[in-house]
């Protein structure tokens, strides 16, 4: 999230954590499957943390240490106290990964996680994620959770049919178009084709990986600093 939608967002943050935790609790789900017991130990950034969610079960699930990043003050202050935590206020493209590597995280980052909060435009999020990978561990990952740019998956998903996230989606699909046409809010998106082409270009196409989920909604793409993906 860029500061162009603080205002919009530091009012959403009072109803962010209710309204987003049905669908968001499934892509968790999905990505702590996937990582398995990589989690464990792990020095993670959330970027774009909002309030939380996968910050506490990233901690949860044994990370050691979980740095959530965010721009709105109201988003971080939802977060709780917990000496696993330490909260960052920035938007992304003030680089606080430069910040904290800096300061605080000499050896860089087991996993830095883009959840639902890389709607730059493109050219950004490229930077952004060249940034971040530069500061990954060796066998550590950058994951992506985006929404789908194609209407017929996020609305209705395959086979379409009208589901439980339908009526939400179709509001904030409509809502988020409305705040880029009056100026006020990014909201970059990409198909799944599209995202896997942006993350191949950060490191090369054999370092990425769709993550396997059900939620046809969101695309999750992995990007892995390893020689191989064996």
């Amino acid at each position: 999230m860029s500061g162009t939608g603080l205002s919009g967002w530091n009012l959403t943050a009072r109803i962010y954590a209710w309204t987003s935790g049905p669908l968001s609790h499934p892509l968790d789900s999905d990505l702590i499957a996937y990582l398995g017991d990589s989690i464990k130990g792990a020095v993670v950034a959330d970027c774009g943390c909002g309030p939380g969610l996968a910050t506490r079960k990233m901690v949860y699930e044994g990370a050691e240490k979980v740095y959530a990043i965010d721009v709105s003050r109201e988003m971080l202050g939802q977060i709780g106290q917990d000496p696993r935590i330490a909260t960052l206020q920035s938007t992304m493209e003030s680089r606080p990964l430069d910040i904290l590597r800096e300061n605080e995280v000499e050896d860089g980052f087991d996993l830095v996680l883009f959840k639902r909060s890389l709607y730059m435009h493109r050219a950004e999020a490229l930077e952004v994620l060249k940034n971040a990978y530069s500061y990954l561990r060796l066998g550590g990952c950058i994951v992506v959770v985006h929404p789908e740019k194609k209407l017929g998956p996020y609305f209705f998903g395959s086979p379409r049919r009208l589901r439980s996230y339908t009526i939400p989606h179709i509001i904030n699909r409509t809502s988020n178009r409305l705040g880029v046409l009056l100026g006020i809010e990014k909201y970059e998106l990409y198909t799944r084709e599209e995202l896997l082409t942006l993350a191949g270009e950060v490191a090369g196409p054999q370092q990425v990986e769709v993550i396997p989920s059900g939620q046809q909604a969101f695309n999750m793409v992995a990007i892995r600093h390893s020689a191989d993906l064996s």
